[in-house]
C-alpha cells in the first residue's frame, strides 16, 4: 500500500540527488597513464548521499506515515473529516518527532 508512492519518492530523490558521479580523478586525461578502474569509474557522492537520507528521514517519513494512516481510515469506511482527524492526531504527536529524528539522534550519540 505504502510502496508504489514509496518508490515513486526514492526514484525523485536518486534524479535529484544521484548517489554516483563520475571520478574525475579516473579520466586519465594529462597523466600519461589510465588510473585503475578506466573511465567509467565513479565514486560515491557523499554530498547528494546525506541530502537524501535527510529529506527521507524527514520529509518521506512524515508523508509516508500520512498516507499510511490515511489508507487505513479509508479502507476502515471514514469519511474525510475522519481520515484527516486521524492522520492530524498521528502525524502531530510528540512521538512521531521522536520516530522520524531517531535514526539521525541514533547516528549522532554514537
Amino acid at each position: 500500500m505504502s510502496c508504489p508512492p514509496n518508490i515513486l519518492w526514492q526514484t525523485f530523490l536518486e534524479h535529484t540527488y544521484p548517489a554516483r558521479k563520475a571520478d574525475p580523478r579516473a579520466q586519465g586525461v594529462g597523466q600519461g597513464k589510465p588510473q585503475a578502474g578506466g573511465p567509467g569509474r565513479q565514486r560515491l557522492s557523499k554530498t547528494n548521499t546525506t541530502k537524501k537520507f535527510l529529506l527521507d528521514q524527514s520529509i518521506g517519513a512524515v508523508a509516508n506515515t500520512a498516507g499510511y494512516i490515511a489508507a487505513l481510515a479509508a479502507f476502515r469506511g471514514k469519511d474525510s473529516a475522519g481520515i484527516l482527524g486521524d492522520v492530524q492526531k498521528v502525524c502531530t504527536m510528540p512521538t512521531h518527532a521522536t520516530q522520524v529524528w531517531t535514526p539521525e539522534m541514533d547516528m549522532l550519540t554514537k
